[in-house]
């Protein structure tokens, strides 16, 4: 009789043990949320004189550096003199390193400044792998659509990502 009051104590500071562990590993997880990846967007002059379309700068507001970056522009679609559709350039060599606090600028238009636009839906595509778990690849796609101000300078305006991401998706599934 004296092992029952044993086992029962053994089994309740059993199930103490347990729930006291999962409610380390919740807080413990919680508090790795501030360090994960974290990036801004601004849209910027045109990279070049007579350019209409902006320059992009990305900054990395996270507590940690991501890796193997890289960067490509999608023009969703283009309405001016002529209009165009999914047009994707992958912009440049992978960055090693985005340092915390340290920008990276993208120009998206180069080339493209000779013909009146009057809207223009694009995107923002940053591919990286978070420090120091730089075996996921992660993505973060940015959305702009711009149209004339009062002086014809495009405005841009920041707007959700999700559908042209899904057509980003099946534009680059077409292609491979």
């Amino acid at each position: 009789m004296s092992s029952r009051p044993s086992q029962s104590r053994n089994r309740k500071l059993t199930g103490m043990g347990a729930a006291l562990t999962i409610v380390s590993v919740t807080l413990g997880l919680i508090g790795l949320i501030p360090l994960r990846p974290r990036l801004s967007i601004s849209s910027e002059k045109p990279f070049r004189v007579g350019d209409q379309i902006a320059s992009f700068s990305v900054l990395n507001d996270g507590y940690l550096r991501i890796a193997d970056v890289s960067h490509s522009c999608f023009i969703w679609r283009i309405i001016g003199a002529v209009e165009l559709d999914h047009i994707y350039s992958r912009n440049g060599d992978r960055l090693p390193i985005l340092s915390p606090s340290d920008t990276l600028t993208i120009p998206c238009g180069v080339g493209m400044g000779g013909w009146p636009i009057s809207r223009i839906d694009l995107g923002i595509v940053i591919e990286y792998r978070p420090w120091p778990l730089t075996f996921l690849a992660s993505r973060k796609v940015f959305r702009f659509v711009a149209i004339p101000g009062k002086a014809g300078q495009l405005n841009w305006y920041k707007q959700p990502p999700e559908e042209l991401e899904r057509a980003l998706d099946n534009y680059l599934a077409g292609r491979e």
